[in-house]
């Protein structure tokens, strides 16, 4: 066994014959060189092992008072990394079981040392060592790998019990407590996960399924999982491991790419229409210019021809403009103000609606919230917007408007609520698209140009909303 250095051997032992003993028979050995340290009592012992400057510790038995067991567990407990030989004077089995277990080496019987036993335990006892630190080190790297991971992690058995979890699974789901938790808990629709365990089943890994977790709607995260099985050392299942990323920042990007888009398409096809249009309009108002003045006033049936001409041909130039207007990013004339004041400033301006319809209004406004940059104008007409087809989704004498604003990290909400007749899940889709509208003679722009201000903003708007329970706006404004 060639050595570099020699080997830096402590021996915790309180009787100085089996000390010259051991030294004798470790200088018989050829195969290295060696370097001895010799400890009389427990508590130099410990002292001396705990420095961590020895290549491996031979630890008498009885060492006083106190006995070898006692010494090797303390050392372990202090962080000590060197492979411990507990040496006894007769062979106990039950000893040096116990020795084993505390997590000894290897352990030899005094009256049986030979260079040929002691050379092979060291031997043993350094290679196992080595063994040791080197699953340690791989065991701590992906540990810090496994804790300091952004995405969430998880380990579970083949029931989806979760067995262990990391920091960012706890804090992604707000959950400190684990006990008999499966990961289906987390899956809010159990179709999702009844498909996820399908898939897992069938091709043994499953990657960036898409699913709704939460441990409540009200807790719901848009997530991607991607799972594969944990094979024990038989070749046999042993449970899963996996990682959940939280797809909410994703899915905001996407949809605020999507906003953008839509806003710019709009805004192309209301200027091309514009110019289309407007110019043969412009010579339709000139030609109408031109008959009323030739053709006869007294003639009612003409007059009526020509006032519906006119009508309808300003109808046309004013739905042309709002469509413009709607597309066309907003230039702000923004200040500092507190969004509580916004709404009531808002409220004021549909009051008197509510009151002649017999509806209420509830109010939940947090007292101190960050300050946002508005155009109070802008903001109010969006607001505006809401609160009006609110008032016109609910039943006169039973609607309730419900309005609460509150602070979320670097942004404040505000959220307007009715209780009316609730927009399905299809035209939710199509919510804020131009011309889109249930009303009657109205021209589908509101919601298009309330988007548009929000967005200007910096903000973002979200809606919910259930058929026959009513409908929610939440509107999120930035407050860096």
């Amino acid at each position: 066994m060639s050595q570099d250095k020699p080997i830096r051997i402590l021996l915790a032992e309180d009787d100085e014959d089996d000390f010259v003993l051991t030294r004798d028979i470790l200088e018989e050995i050829a195969e290295f060189e060696f370097e001895l340290d010799w400890q009389k009592n427990f508590q130099d012992s410990l002292k001396t092992i705990t420095k961590n400057d020895h290549d491996i510790c031979f630890v008498d038995y009885r060492l006083g008072e106190s006995d070898g067991i006692d010494l090797i567990q303390e050392a372990i407990k202090a962080g000590v990394s060197s492979p411990f030989i507990l040496l006894t004077g007769k062979g106990n089995r039950e000893i040096d079981q116990q020795a084993m277990d505390l997590g000894a080496a290897d352990f030899l019987v005094k009256d049986k040392l030979t260079p040929e036993t002691m050379e092979r335990c060291i031997r043993y006892a350094l290679k196992h060592s080595k063994t040791l630190k080197l699953v340690k080190e791989g065991e701590n790297k992906f540990r810090q790998l496994f804790e300091r991971s952004i995405d969430a992690i998880f380990i579970s058995n083949q029931s989806h019990e979760l067995i262990d979890v990391n920091s960012s699974f706890i804090e992604l789901f707000d959950t400190t407590n684990l006990s008999s938790s499966k990961l289906s808990d987390y899956f809010l629709q159990k179709e999702q996960f009844e498909k996820f365990e399908f898939m897992l089943n069938n091709n043994g890994q499953v990657k960036d399924f898409e699913a709704l977790m939460g441990l409540s709607e009200n807790n719901s995260v848009e997530c991607q999982l991607t799972c594969v099985k944990r094979i024990g050392s038989d070749d046999e299942l042993i449970g899963y491991q996996g990682i959940v990323r939280d797809m909410t920042i994703h899915k905001k990007a996407e949809m605020d790419m999507l906003i953008a888009e839509k806003l710019s398409m709009t805004g192309k096809i209301a200027r091309s229409i514009a110019h289309e249009v407007r110019n043969p309009l412009t010579n339709l108002g000139l030609a109408l210019g031109q008959l009323e003045d030739e053709l006869p006033k007294d003639n009612e049936d003409i007059s009526m021809f020509l006032e519906i001409i006119d009508r309808n041909s300003k109808r046309i130039d004013q739905l042309i403009t709002e469509m413009l207007n709607s597309s066309k990013p907003k230039e702000l004339h923004a200040v500092e103000r507190n969004v509580n004041d916004l709404i009531e400033e808002t409220v004021s301006l549909v009051q008197d609606r509510l009151v002649l319809k017999g509806m209420t209004l509830k109010k939940s406004l947090e007292f101190d919230l960050s300050p946002c940059l508005i155009d109070t104008d802008k903001l109010k007409m969006a607001l505006l917007n809401i609160m009006v087809n609110a008032i016109e989704a609910m039943k006169e004498g039973s609607g309730i408007l419900t309005l609460k604003t509150q602070q979320k990290d670097d942004s404040v909400q505000i959220s307007i609520s009715d209780n009316g007749v609730g927009i399905s899940k299809e035209d939710l889709h199509t919510l804020f698209d131009p011309f889109y509208t249930n009303k009657q003679g109205g021209m589908g722009l509101g919601l298009t140009t309330t988007q548009n201000i929000i967005n200007s903003h910096g903000g973002s708007i979200e809606v919910t909303s259930e058929l026959g329970e009513g409908t929610s706006f939440n509107i999120y404004l930035p407050t860096d």
